[in-house]
């Protein structure tokens, strides 16, 4: 049988935040959103740009822009040997505070 997954969204985050500071559900979702889309603006105009980038959020994780270089590959069905080009690719890694909260929930 698989695990049930709850699954937050931003409208949970928004309510969550209205609800913890105090402030209107329209004011704080404002606010969510501009800050959800500025981290997803900047990301993917350092993408386009092609160079590694590390975000740091401090108490969550790191999200890094690495650039996985031109390789050789072998398609698995025909055996046939592809070039598969350089891109950038994104990376999130929790950090150590984050990891530990998870740690401690799973017990």
């Amino acid at each position: 049988m698989a695990e049930e997954i709850n699954k937050l969204t931003r409208n949970d985050l928004v309510r969550f935040l209205a609800a913890r500071d105090k402030q209107s559900y329209s004011m704080t979702d404002n606010t969510v959103k501009r800050v959800l889309s500025g981290i997803v603006e900047l990301l993917q105009q350092k993408a386009v740009d092609g160079l590694p980038l590390t975000m740091n959020l401090p108490h969550f994780g790191s999200f890094k822009i690495k650039v996985a270089e031109e390789r050789v590959a072998r398609n698995p069905s025909t055996g046939e040997v592809v070039k598969v080009p350089a891109r950038p690719r994104l990376l999130f890694q929790a950090g150590k505070e984050f990891k530990g909260i998870i740690r401690e929930a799973g017990k």
